[in-house]
């Protein structure tokens, strides 16, 4: 399932799409969900190593989605540097504006949608886009 939206948003990058927005949840996804702030752990090596190949792309941007409180994503957006992955913004997409056919004012605009409560599964999905990904940037 979650190949399907890889594959589509890549098929639609154009003069109209130029980058691939990637909305990615945090606890469930990236991190172990132990619901304590200051504690981040990979849910596995799966995880960065997407991620890294997903920045390999030049058109593709990292927005990270969480409800933490705005002091929390300073943190997480610093441990994810500390690994190499450059957020590129978080709960938001400020590159995409309304158009005349669609309000992104509250309901940001992205192209893939990496949740757990979307069906996302960190265990096998992770590994899934790798796979893509490093055979689409090296082939």
């Amino acid at each position: 399932m979650i190949l399907r939206a890889v594959k589509r948003a890549y098929d639609l990058h154009s003069e109209k799409y130029p980058h691939i927005y990637w909305k990615i949840d945090l606890h469930g996804v990236c991190f172990h969900s132990n619901y304590r702030s200051h504690e981040y752990e990979w849910i596995n090596e799966s995880v960065l190593e997407a991620l890294t190949e997903i920045q390999k792309c030049e058109h593709s941007k990292i927005i990270l989605w969480s409800s933490c409180y705005p002091a929390e994503q300073v943190r997480i957006i610093k441990f994810f540097a500390d690994h190499g992955i450059k957020v590129d913004f978080f709960n938001e997409n400020p590159l995409f504006s309304n158009t005349e056919y669609g309000c992104f004012d509250k309901k940001f605009y992205f192209s893939i949608l990496i949740d757990d409560k979307a069906g996302f599964d960190p265990h096998e999905d992770w590994s899934l886009i790798t796979e893509f990904l490093k055979c689409r940037n090296n082939c």
